[in-house]
């Protein structure tokens, strides 16, 4: 059972009286806001964690290590080799392309020069690729070989 004490009864009576003298708009627009500040709050893991909580699992970089083929589009045949997590060469219908950096984040690794190329892992010998440059948009199923 629960013990309400008589300072606390006269404020929830008074605050009770005030929410009923409230149209429905008004007390469903109060409702809504007190759920998006308890969904602000901080969970119980987060503030027992004393870092920031991601959601993406991180992954070691050298798990993109290896030599990456697929088709941009489904017919424009790619290969990206990557080794220590950076990649070591990238060629598009057999013609070599200029790198840039490589970035890796979670499952993903990203890299590129005047464009990016960003894979994702979608399991430990396959990925997916989305191409963003000049030439557009496109994706690619990768296999790892």
């Amino acid at each position: 059972m629960v013990e309400i004490r008589a300072d606390h009864q006269a404020g929830f009576i008074a605050g009770y009286s005030l929410i009923q003298g409230m149209t429905m708009s008004t007390r469903v627009v109060l409702y809504v806001a007190a759920i998006g500040v308890f969904a602000a709050l901080p969970t119980v893991a987060q503030a027992k964690h004393k870092g920031p909580v991601t959601e993406q699992t991180q992954v070691n970089p050298a798990k993109f290590d290896g030599t990456w083929r697929g088709a941009w589009g489904g017919s424009a045949p790619t290969v990206i080799s990557i080794n220590g997590g950076k990649v070591t060469s990238y060629t598009y219908t057999g013609t070599s392309v200029p790198i840039g950096q490589t970035t890796t984040s979670g499952n993903t690794l990203s890299f590129g020069s005047g464009y990016t190329v960003t894979l994702t892992l979608a399991a430990p010998n396959r990925a997916t690729a989305q191409y963003t440059g000049s030439q557009g948009r496109s994706t690619a199923s990768l296999i790892k070989s």
